[in-house]
């Protein structure tokens, strides 16, 4: 059983080093870009979840602070998977017509990940009167209570 499992094991070893940089025959991928695609996937994952848990944790004060009832909360986040399901399509749509040398989704990792980081840094500093101007201008409190 010992000899299977080392058997195993050094033959995954070895498609690993000979398929690192060029993919098996049949295949698009290497296993390189394979691994590259899964780390940029998983920053941006990362990236989702810890926006996510922000937003969790600064809702109660937020709807404190602007007197915010759960239904527009509930109603802000139907606007987002709204959102969410119109950009899907689109992004989807970007990313199979890109016709870069570096492939097709690769362009679009780098960008989008340094893009997310910087404007969640820079959130706190968003001046209070652009809250209140957004708040006054596009938010009727009848229709929704």
């Amino acid at each position: 059983m010992n000899s299977a499992f080392a058997e195993k094991v050094s033959d995954g070893l070895f498609k690993l080093k000979t398929y690192w940089k060029k993919p098996p025959k049949g295949y698009y991928v290497s296993y390189k870009e394979f691994v590259n695609l899964s780390l940029g996937f998983g920053v941006v994952s990362f990236l989702s979840v810890m926006v996510g848990m922000a937003t969790f944790d600064v809702t109660k004060d937020m709807m404190i602070h602007f007197n915010v009832s759960l239904g527009q909360v509930c109603f802000f986040t139907m606007i987002n998977a709204i959102i969410g399901i119109i950009r899907a399509p689109i992004m989807s749509m970007c990313i199979d017509n890109c016709k870069s040398k570096r492939g097709k989704f690769k362009p679009f990792i780098l960008p989008a990940t340094i893009a997310t980081c910087v404007f969640f840094c820079l959130t706190p500093f968003v001046p209070m009167s652009w809250n209140n101007n957004i708040w006054r201008k596009f938010w009727c409190r009848q229709c929704l209570g």
